[in-house]
C-alpha cells in the first residue's frame, strides 16, 4: 500500500473511533479477499472499504466500487 492510501485507512479509522466505534482489525485478510477496516459497536460489525481518489475527473471514491468489489467484500466477510 502507497503512502496516501495509508493516511486514508488512517483518516478512516479516525472517523470510525470518532463515531463511537472500537476498530478491531486492519487489513484483515482471507482466501476469499481483503477488508481494509473492521470496527464494532455493541455487537455489530461494521467492514470498511477505503477508496482515495487523486482528482475527480473520473468521479469519487463511491464510483470506484463495482458491483463485483460488493460480491467480493460480502463473500470476505462471510
Amino acid at each position: 500500500m502507497n503512502l496516501a492510501g495509508a493516511r486514508a485507512e488512517d483518516l478512516c479509522a479516525g472517523l470510525l473511533r470518532a463515531a463511537g466505534l472500537r476498530v478491531v482489525e486492519r487489513n484483515w485478510r482471507c482466501r476469499h479477499g481483503e477488508i481494509d477496516l473492521i470496527a464494532e459497536e455493541d455487537g455489530t460489525l461494521v467492514f470498511a472499504e477505503v477508496r482515495l481518489r487523486n482528482a475527480r475527473s473520473f468521479g469519487g471514491a463511491a464510483e470506484s466500487v463495482t458491483a463485483d468489489d460488493l460480491i467480493g467484500q460480502a463473500e470476505t466477510a462471510l
